[in-house]
């Protein structure tokens, strides 16, 4: 594996990477749900589990590489079968399928112990690595079981960080559910501040309310955050300077929070 893969799967297994669980515990997030499918408790195992936002179809194109490698490497058909069902069944929840031939079966259940998400990240029984040499010594080829394990580990690492960089995609470059609410609230506080009008603020803060609702509204989400937030700031200034006290009513705990997404990025 390239150095690369290597700190890749050393803090996929650890935990020590940005999953929901760990980025509650390292205080970046207040929630630890999957960006994909919204579940709670999001761990490194669930990136494989996760059956959300067109993870089967990601899962399938990575292990349909894998099982290419399998085709390409001669590997034996029953340790390539037995392989890509048990992964399947691990991904599924399934129970796993007994083996007729009692050495692969012991193999599958070796691996069961050692667990099959290690497996994905590099820790196979090297029961597999010894039955796929016999394989290839019947078959007369020189090919070793060692280097063909050295291979289907990288394809397997390969198939992690595949299913990680999805994850992240979602996470960081689309609209989220809780994000795109986020979002219409905002649309919707920016209309009624517009329709409110500048009431008593300075004749210098009107220009804010001379926008054409829809015009407004068209705009980039980082102008219409800036747009609201000043507006907002502007008012609360105003009262301040009425009421001379700083515990302000007027402001909703609704609105609150979406000043807290505002400036910080997090639904709440």
């Amino acid at each position: 594996m390239t150095k690369t893969s290597c700190t890749w799967v050393t803090k996929h297994a650890s935990e020590e990477c940005g999953v929901g669980i760990t980025l509650v515990k390292w205080k970046k997030q207040t929630d630890d749900k999957c960006p994909r499918c919204q579940l709670p408790g999001e761990c490194t195992a669930h990136i494989y589990s996760c059956r959300g936002a067109d993870t089967d179809d990601v899962w399938q194109t990575s292990i349909d590489k894998v099982s290419q490698y399998l085709t390409d490497s001669l590997t034996a058909p029953a340790i390539r079968d037995r392989l890509l069902l048990r992964l399947h069944e691990w991904r599924h929840q399934l129970p796993y399928t007994q083996d007729p031939d009692p050495e692969l079966h012991a193999a599958m259940l070796q691996q069961d112990l050692i667990g099959w998400k290690n497996f994905l990240e590099g820790l196979p029984t090297k029961q597999f690595r010894h039955l796929q040499q016999r394989h290839y010594n019947e078959i007369e080829s020189s090919r070793t079981g060692r280097k063909w394990m050295a291979g289907l580990i990288k394809k397997l690492v390969a198939l992690g960080q595949e299913m990680w960089q999805h994850r992240n995609d979602i996470k960081h470059y689309s609209v989220r559910p809780r994000h795109r609410l986020e979002e219409m609230r905002l649309d919707d506080e920016i209309t009624s501040e517009l329709q409110r009008g500048p009431e008593d603020l300075p004749a210098g803060n009107h220009t804010y309310f001379q926008h054409n609702l829809l015009a407004l509204l068209d705009k980039s989400l980082h102008y219409r955050k800036a747009w609201l937030s000043n507006v907002t700031t502007l008012r609360q200034r105003q009262a301040r300077k009425r009421a001379n006290d700083n515990n302000l009513d007027d402001i909703s705990r609704k609105r609150s929070k979406l000043l807290h997404w505002i400036t910080t990025g997090r639904a709440s």
